[in-house]
């Protein structure tokens, strides 16, 4: 299953959804449609713009990384708005593109490094 995004300008809506590469389609019984205005706390400008996704194996949570916003946002497995957290701008992560979980459950958060190389930052889960 690969996860996307689409910006919906007209509706003010981000949608997610899942893509089966099997039978080449999106699978609309996972697809969540979250009201832009679900954001606006957020540092940044503009419409969020994922430019990660990923699953937690932990629990099923969706975490997507907006990298206009320098922000994590987090979504249950139903597709509700749990919460969003800044991520400050670092030398080590100096503009958060891409974010993975390892099955058991360690985050890693990829910045693409700009004119520099590109850094990952690992963050072993809490007990």
């Amino acid at each position: 299953m690969l996860l996307g995004y689409r910006h919906e300008a007209e509706s003010g809506t981000l949608t997610l959804l899942a893509w089966s590469p099997a039978t080449r389609a999106e699978v609309a019984a996972r697809t969540i449609r979250i009201p832009q205005g679900a954001f606006a706390d957020l540092p940044g400008k503009g419409p969020v713009r994922p430019s990660g996704l990923a699953r937690s194996p932990r629990d099923g949570s969706l975490v997507v990384t907006a990298a206009g916003h320098r922000a994590l946002v987090t979504l249950s497995p139903a597709g509700d708005l749990v919460g969003a957290v800044g991520v400050p701008a670092s030398r080590s992560l100096p503009q958060l593109e891409a974010i993975a979980f390892t099955g058991a459950g360690t985050l890693i958060l990829g910045s693409e490094g700009g004119k520099d190389r590109g850094r990952m930052r690992v963050y072993q889960p809490a007990d």
